[in-house]
């Protein structure tokens, strides 16, 4: 690394240079500190690994959220993609500025076995991050041990083909034992051998064309095992089937609002329903025929068509009061001979809470810097040209620029012009300045107090009092 170079004719030559660009390297991260003020949301980090967890325990990952800003820091709109599987505690009221605060996300419900991604996200008042993520990893140590995947994601298969794959189960211990009974969802055949001890069980997992929808295939596969272990095992399953008509999304997900939804009058939550495109890989679409529904709470409406012959769109509503959760699925059956089915799963997720908007600020016709400054040297008892050239250094500019901030025009030639004012302070003494005046709010008490008798005083003038 290259040192910088100094050319001086005494060693007071060489401390003022360093101490010129010691102020410079400070001016440039004044800037950036003046820049965000506010609430300012600090968590590092945002991804937690839990470890190995067995599948009865309930982990909890507490993630340490830091307000680096000058004011409240507010967390709301949780959402966790899964209302029965994650409980999330976010702070109840706002986080004071350089406290912390905790973010407590449980996984309340685990599979038997296999790793575990969760993600939840809120929102923030922080503008920079408008919008966080969190991210919970897991891996659940279960009863059995299942290869070449702890779970049965199957992958992509296209409708009409037979497909199979194999399996290795096994008990924790490579302890003995027989497959009693098997089940699966429709559409899946499953081979072993039952009522036959062994330390490993062969399993081969065959599609059945038929009995399979095109679109997404999610269940569970439920096993038996003699000995008894309690419940029976249960791994989960999925599989996606593509055809010449491809659902989009595979999955529909419809927000739907809390019970106590109607106590926000400001701003209500959205209507609970989803849109679902019915795309053609080739050629136009064919119109749907039928629509069978997997219960009362959901509720499909075919839409008009539009000018794009190769898509049609179904709106997926959820009937008002509604539970969270898995609703089942939709089987969409189109006009013509061959058409293989459509399955398309419906789940009901928690509506993001709505923030109430903030109150707006006082009313207060912007002053002129001139009549500010006038104002401002009349209650400190000097003229305004003491004011306007002492420099970013000086508290009594400092206090000209924290004014000009909050009684005088936002608008940036304004600005411009009330720098100019000031001595021709340049963008990186003006904002020295207000980063300046803020810091000392903050540790001087008698400042502040100073402060806030000067902005009442010149308000007050400007209001005729």
């Amino acid at each position: 690394m290259m040192l910088p170079r100094f050319r001086f004719a005494s060693v007071r030559e060489l401390s003022h240079q360093i101490g010129r660009r010691l102020a410079a390297a400070g001016c440039l991260l004044g800037i950036a500190t003046a820049l965000r003020a506010g609430p300012v949301f600090v968590c590092d980090p945002t991804t937690l690994d839990l470890g190995s967890v067995a599948p009865e325990a309930k982990p909890v990952a507490e993630f340490a959220v830091r307000n680096a800003g000058d004011a409240p820091l507010v967390l709301s709109g949780v959402q966790t993609g899964c209302a029965g599987c994650v409980s999330v505690d976010i702070p109840a009221g706002p986080v004071p500025p350089g406290t912390v605060a905790m973010v407590k996300v449980a996984l309340t419900k685990l599979p038997p076995s296999g790793p575990v991604r969760k993600l939840v996200r809120f929102r923030t008042n922080d503008p920079a991050k408008a919008d966080v993520v969190l991210t919970v990893n897991a891996a659940v140590r279960g009863a059995f041990v299942l290869a070449p995947h702890p779970t049965f994601a199957l992958g992509d298969v296209e409708a009409g083909q037979r497909q199979s794959w194999d399996y290795e189960l096994a008990l924790a211990g490579n302890t003995p034992f027989a497959i009693a009974a098997i089940h699966g969802p429709v559409g899946i055949a499953i081979q072993t051998t039952l009522n036959q001890p062994a330390s490993r069980h062969r399993l081969r997992l065959v599609t059945v064309p038929e009995d399979l929808a095109v679109g997404s295939l999610q269940g569970l596969i439920a096993l038996r095992i003699d000995p008894p272990a309690g419940e029976p095992l249960r791994v989960p399953l999925s599989l996606v089937v593509r055809g010449p008509v491809t659902p989009t999304p595979s999955a529909v997900l419809v927000a739907i609002p809390p019970a106590d939804g109607n106590a926000f009058t400001v701003q209500p939550f959205p209507p609970p329903r989803a849109r679902l495109a019915l795309v053609a890989t080739a050629g136009p679409c064919p119109p749907v025929a039928a629509i069978e529904t997997p219960s009362a709470d959901v509720q499909p409406q075919i839409l008009p068509a539009t000018d794009d012959a190769r898509s049609q769109t179904v709106e997926v509503t959820i009937r008002p009061g509604a539970r969270p959760g898995r609703k089942g699925d939709l089987v969409i059956r189109l006009a013509g001979d061959g058409q293989p089915r459509l399955r398309v799963p419906v789940i009901a997720v928690p509506a993001a809470t709505p923030t109430p908007p903030a109150p707006p600020p006082e009313a207060r016709s912007p002053m002129p810097f001139p009549v500010l400054a006038s104002r401002l040297a009349q209650h400190l008892g000097c003229s305004a040209t003491a004011i306007c050239s002492g420099g970013f250094a000086d508290e009594r500019t400092q206090l000209a620029v924290w004014l000009a901030e909050r009684l005088c025009h936002p608008a940036k030639a304004q600005r411009d012009g009330r720098r100019k004012a000031l001595g021709e302070m340049s963008v990186i003494q003006y904002a020295r300045a207000r980063e300046e005046v803020t810091l000392r709010l903050r540790r001087d008490p008698q400042f502040k107090a100073r402060c806030e008798e000067t902005l009442a005083a010149v308000a007050g003038a400007e209001a005729g009092q």
